[in-house]
């Protein structure tokens, strides 16, 4: 998880070797949730890519529900998580605004017990000098509007250099630990509340009023017509008209905003009794992924199987050699064709 931006879809390819489309310029590239699924030191691992809130095409209440709708399906089949990436930009020179609330929503999501599954990744290191980036590392870790808070609670801060060996050792760190519980698959499978009833709700709605305050002082500040400042020959009527213009133009622009933003706060209230177009397909989805997910586990757990089973052939085969006895073994030292070997796997 982590901002649009941030880098999230590079490091599940880095990782993966995946082929992910990867956003270059300012416009959010992940629209939908994605997963890829590989073996990674003898496990199966599932990286899942999410949009970031901040996406520069859907409302933060669409990036919560597709988010929420995929933990609780995942969970509520069994599935629990062994770790969670929140990706940050080193290069970033102060964590914003947007950043923070993304933040916000975040450690909503994972809760309190889940922080020490939690790995905060920096990346983007080459772009910045190692005395730069490690100042801003020790804030970031040392700052409680920041990520101190989760580094309290056993979360830790690892850096990636866009190389597969910095991934690799982000992976290791979560792999071993014992799968958590999410904050918001709790709150919907095991407490039966609604997506407005969870906590991250919660701070998304309070961040959008917070946001509908701001806008609703600025139309009310831009409504009141500037004022013409005439000089002694009447004033410059040309200058004032263009004023006027601005004026209009960025007062109908504050009000599309509060209008995108209040059908935000309607969308982020709403119950659905069944499924709409986007939740059914976010659905849908989820249920690829879990569909891919079991054909790669039985498929991981045949390779096993099968690979169990030429070890202990070999094994066998060492053995009935170690315990033949010397005739036979001077036998098969002249006719090698007859010495015992391990079936061949089917």
């Amino acid at each position: 998880m982590g901002p649009t931006g941030a880098g999230k879809t590079k490091l599940v390819n880095t990782i993966s070797g995946s082929h992910l489309k990867v956003g270059e310029g300012l416009e959010s590239c992940t629209a939908d949730i994605e997963a890829r699924t590989f073996s990674f030191d003898g496990q199966l691992v599932t990286l899942v890519d999410t949009p970031g809130f901040d996406d520069t095409t859907r409302s933060q209440a669409d990036i919560l529900k597709e988010i929420q709708t995929f933990l609780t399906t995942t969970y509520g089949k069994g599935h629990k998580v062994t770790g969670v990436l929140y990706l940050h930009r080193i290069t970033d020179v102060r964590m914003g605004g947007i950043a923070i609330e993304n933040y916000r929503i975040f450690k909503k999501i994972c809760g309190n017990e889940a922080m020490k599954n939690v790995v905060v990744v920096t990346n983007m290191w080459g772009e910045v000098q190692e005395k730069v980036g490690a100042a801003r590392e020790r804030e970031l870790v040392s700052n409680p509007l920041f990520f101190k808070d989760a580094i309290d609670r056993g979360a830790r801060i690892l850096r990636h250099h866009d190389t597969k060996e910095s991934g690799y050792a982000i992976l290791r760190s979560l792999l071993n630990k014992p799968p958590q519980v999410l904050r918001i698959q709790q709150e919907t499978v095991d407490e039966h509340k609604t997506l407005p009833q969870t906590e991250a709700a919660e701070v998304l709605r309070n961040q959008l009023a917070e946001h509908q305050t701001d806008l609703e002082i600025k139309i009310r500040d831009t409504e009141i017509p500037a004022r013409a400042e005439g000089d002694d020959n009447g004033g410059n009527v040309g200058h004032d008209e263009e004023d006027e213009a601005d004026r209009i133009h960025e007062l109908r622009s504050l009000r599309r905003q509060l209008t995108r933003l209040l059908e935000e706060v309607m969308k982020l209230q709403e119950v659905n009794q069944g499924l709409d177009a986007r939740q059914a397909a976010a659905q849908s989805r989820v249920d690829q992924i879990l569909g891919n997910m079991e054909s790669l586990r039985i498929q991981h757990a045949a390779d096993i199987k099968r690979q169990e089973d030429l070890r202990r052939q070999e094994e066998a085969r060492r053995r009935a050699e170690d315990e033949a006895p010397v005739w036979a073994r001077l036998w098969w030292a002249v006719f090698p064709s007859c010495k015992p070997s391990s079936q061949k796997s089917t």
